[in-house]
């Protein structure tokens, strides 16, 4: 299976910090359509299912063939007595979320992956936060690993096997996860977030090990979840939070940097992933027809090696 450069993150269709209108949420995956982009990511949590809806009914149109389609499984939604805001997302449907990777919880999940899509097959699934950082304690991460490992992987295989889904992966952003996942030897890829981009490298060693083991790699959040898009700005978002004073400092020499060189901010952090063999794909949120055409042109954006000789000598990038 082979990607675009460029992959479309739907998580802004799951109304990402703000209600997206209808008409701006179907404008914006008409716009990645008609640019060529045909890998596109999504998740039963983004918007407790709205993010899979928009998406499978704004790609009703395109041939099933002639596109990537990515979603995740772990977090199965139960319908719930009202509608609420979950965490990041707000105006959700009137679902909640629980954790699940048993082998029944995980074809439950696909099915109704499935359905909401509104698709026969997926081409990817993506194991989804399975981590410290979300479930909170080292025992709740070990007790659904070893229900991953006892029956969800063997589900995930049956439904690689009858062409439900064509490719395994698992999502991480906690590098300590990563060589776990490696080790079930079932994956194809890892959807690596936040660990590999402009402000944070730490994943760079992994991706060496990932590349050995034949297991490709797509970055996720290149942006640092808004702020290297945006640069240095009032309400930046930095790890899906507020952003600190020290990274604000480390932006602010990134941007002098870039500046220097006549190359954007963004430009630069959607293609320093891509120097890395080992990474397949960039996967960016689009919430607008805009940001489209921009991510593209930014991928597409002529950079010098001078720059990234700059970034190595200031200490910015390893």
């Amino acid at each position: 299976m082979s990607v675009d450069v460029l992959g479309f993150g739907a998580v802004p269709l799951g109304n990402l910090y703000r209600a997206l209108p209808e008409r701006e949420a179907a404008a914006t995956v008409e716009a990645a359509i008609e640019a060529g982009i045909r890998y596109f990511d999504t998740a039963p949590l983004y918007g407790l299912g709205l993010s899979e809806r928009r998406l499978g009914l704004y790609l009703s149109g395109l041939p099933r063939d002639e596109y990537v389609l990515s979603t995740k499984v772990g977090r199965r939604l139960h319908p719930s007595a009202r509608a609420r805001n979950a965490g990041i997302f707000v105006d959700s449907p009137p679902f909640r979320d629980e954790f699940d990777f048993s082998r029944d919880g995980i074809l439950r999940q696909v099915e109704d992956s499935l359905q909401r899509l509104g698709v026969d097959r997926l081409d990817c699934v993506v194991l989804h936060d399975l981590g410290l950082w979300h479930m909170g304690s080292t025992e709740i991460v070990d007790a659904h690993f070893q229900s991953l490992e006892q029956s969800g992987l063997q589900a995930l295989r049956e439904l690689r096997n009858n062409g439900v889904i064509r490719a395994i992966g698992a999502g991480a952003n906690e590098l300590t996860l990563c060589d776990r996942f490696l080790a079930l030897g079932e994956l194809d890829f890892i959807l690596l977030a936040l660990r590999y981009t402009l402000l944070d490298q730490s994943g760079g060693e992994f991706l060496g090990r990932a590349h050995d083991s034949g297991v490709s790699i797509v970055v996720g959040a290149p942006f640092q979840s808004g702020i290297l898009a945006t640069g240095v700005t009032p309400g930046a978002h930095y790890n899906y939070s507020t952003t600190p004073l020290e990274i604000t400092r480390r932006v602010e020499r990134l941007q002098a940097v870039c500046l220097a060189h006549g190359v954007p901010l963004k430009a630069a952090a959607l293609q320093f992933p891509l120097q890395n063999q080992a990474v397949s794909s960039v996967l960016v949120g689009m919430g607008g027809a805009g940001e489209v055409t921009e991510n593209l042109a930014m991928t597409k954006a002529d950079i010098p090696e001078t720059l990234w000789r700059a970034l190595r000598q200031e200490r910015l990038i390893n």
